[in-house]
């Protein structure tokens, strides 16, 4: 039987899964292969190995990348200085890819479309098929949020593309019969009401981030693409406000800063209670061999899948309102939620001291995320969208 066929335009190639946006991507088109034949359309700007090619060449029937150039960014952000279009959509804007997936769909007529962020929703604008643009996150307000916890000029570009997001956001509904965001936290923050918006998290691999027979080596953990600016701050946030305080009562205490490209901030955080790791194989060694994972986010938005993946593991996870509004966990159940330096203290020196409620929390924890976060269900929503 013929599978219908679907364009995926991404604004990256979705491998290695180091940031959110290539995970989500990721495991939406894996889990949709066997019901579309999939035509992957993808920008990149670094360099791609075999392995690269190899894993999307597994999830995908038909695949093409596309270059991003230092001097096609340079005028498209000229460009975006008149036309009012916002940064990184200008930075996201490739002609030979829009070309492309042009001739593409004159040949094969898709049955649908799906882009992911409004970086790419250029390239779906005028095409004759079902078109899903996923938000996943209210970039807005990711920007405004950014504005407010930095220096007066960085906080001023913030503001500006904040606002050219929010015009954005708000205009690029009218091109898409569906749209898609990963929280209601999102989406009430998000310039667009519509009963053809929908709800869809991101899910975590059960089987992948199972617990695993270790030994603890470190009693707190923090993962993340570590050049992502709400990254930096919440390392930057405790390492100043909560782990001085920490050390007082377990002074051999040990926090790990595990993800890709540090930040020069990130690497000048190491000392003899903080590793910084860089990029690692598999995050799973360094889930298992923590006793809590801490997630104080201050700025950002959408669902942090470094959550999903620590409660997945059966680690005792602590975080912030700010991420649990999106996350929807029950504080003192399956989670603690600190939001002071204070209360951060507190929630940390309450696990570390309490063997006990730490293994309660994760296990609750770990069927928190079984319960409600399984890839199928996310994609059997989304399934539904298309056909609909």
């Amino acid at each position: 039987m013929k599978r219908p066929a679907l364009f995926v335009i991404l604004p990256r190639i979705p491998y290695p899964l180091e940031k959110g946006d290539k995970l989500r991507a990721y495991y939406f088109i894996k889990g949709l292969k066997e019901h579309y034949h999939i035509t992957l359309f993808a920008l990149y700007r670094e360099k791609y190995d075999s392995d690269v090619v190899g894993q999307i060449a597994s999830v995908s029937d038909q695949y093409s990348f596309y270059r991003i150039s230092l001097w096609s960014v340079a005028w498209n952000a000229i460009l975006a200085l008149f036309n009012g279009k916002p940064f990184q959509v200008a930075y996201f804007y490739n002609a030979r890819m829009k070309r492309a997936i042009r001739n593409a769909a004159r040949e094969s007529k898709p049955d649908a479309v799906f882009c992911q962020l409004v970086r790419t929703a250029e390239y779906a604008k005028g095409l004759d098929s079902l078109k899903i643009l996923d938000y996943q996150d209210t970039l807005s307000l990711g920007m405004k949020r950014r504005a407010e916890s930095s220096s007066r000029i960085t906080s001023w570009f913030y503001r500006s593309e904040g606002r050219r997001l929010l015009r954005f956001e708000k205009h690029v509904s009218t091109w898409f019969d569906h749209t898609l965001i990963i929280s209601e936290q999102d989406r009430e923050a998000l310039p667009v009401k519509s009963n053809n918006l929908h709800v869809i998290p991101n899910g975590v691999d059960t089987i992948h981030y199972s617990p695993r027979d270790c030994v603890k080596k470190h009693q707190l953990l923090f993962v993340g693409n570590m050049s992502y600016a709400p990254n930096v701050n919440a390392m930057e946030y405790f390492t100043d406000h909560v782990l001085p305080a920490v050390l007082m009562p377990f002074p051999s205490t040990k926090l790990v800063i595990a993800g890709a490209k540090p930040h020069s901030r990130i690497k000048m955080l190491a000392s003899d209670h903080v590793i910084v790791t860089g990029w690692v194989d598999d995050l799973r060694e360094y889930y298992c061999r923590a006793l809590i994972f801490v997630a104080p986010m201050q700025i950002g938005t959408g669902l942090q899948n470094k959550l999903l993946e620590a409660m997945s593991m059966g680690i005792a996870c602590i975080t912030t309102s700010l991420a649990n509004n999106a996350l929807g966990a029950t504080h003192g159940e399956n989670i603690l939620v600190a939001n002071t330096p204070g209360e951060w203290v507190g929630a940390v020196a309450l696990l570390l001291g309490n063997d006990e409620l730490r293994a309660q929390i994760a296990a609750n924890g770990k069927k928190f995320v079984a319960e409600n976060y399984s890839w199928n269900s996310q994609i059997g929503k989304l399934r539904q969208i298309i056909e609909s």
